[in-house]
């Protein structure tokens, strides 16, 4: 709290009620939780069809097995003003797992099945608390950047366009303010 800064997570669901714990006793520090916190697509009911791009996901709440899963919990810390969550570690979804868990998609290119969690964050963070992150370095052979960009500006439909700025660019601004540029 004391210097003001951001502090940045890489961490797995069992880690939530650690961070939980910290945003309580220090409800001024701006926290992010990189990758949906290494929550999976598996929290997704079974009953949606990731198979059509022009399907807008209007209500996701039916589409999640809400219930003691770990998106439930990050879900459920959104009562953290501070909390942000970056939207990133997808394009690694069929790539070997990664520090010993695998990313959020279980799907190839454009990892429709990871859509819905998008839409679930916006609605209960809203986009000022959430941000797109390019996983670096494995964006570069998943996806590259220009597909990477793409996931949510093109492929993950019924995103506004003023969510989407926020998503693409301001909310790193409004935490990190001009030092992210230096």
């Amino acid at each position: 709290e004391e210097l003001n800064i951001a502090i940045g997570f890489l961490i797995n669901p069992e880690h939530f009620d650690a961070v939980d714990a910290l945003m309580t006793r220090h409800p001024e520090v701006q926290v992010i939780i990189d990758h949906f916190g290494r929550c999976k697509s598996e929290d997704i009911s079974p009953n949606f069809s990731f198979k059509k791009k022009s399907s807008i996901i209007r209500n996701t709440k039916e589409f999640f097995s809400l219930e003691n899963s770990p998106f439930q919990k990050l879900l459920s810390m959104a009562r953290h003003a501070k909390l942000h969550i970056k939207i990133s570690g997808f394009p690694v979804s069929s790539s070997p797992k990664a520090f010993g868990v695998g990313e959020a998609s279980k799907q190839d290119w454009p990892y429709r099945d990871v859509q819905p969690m998008v839409h679930r964050l916006i609605e209960t963070y809203g986009a000022r608390r959430l941000m797109w992150g390019t996983d670096f370095p494995f964006i570069v052979k998943q996806c590259g950047y220009t597909r990477g960009l793409t996931l949510l500006s093109q492929e993950t439909p019924g995103i506004s366009l003023k969510d989407m700025e926020w998503l693409l660019g301001e909310t790193v601004q409004k935490v990190f303010g001009d030092s992210w540029k230096k």
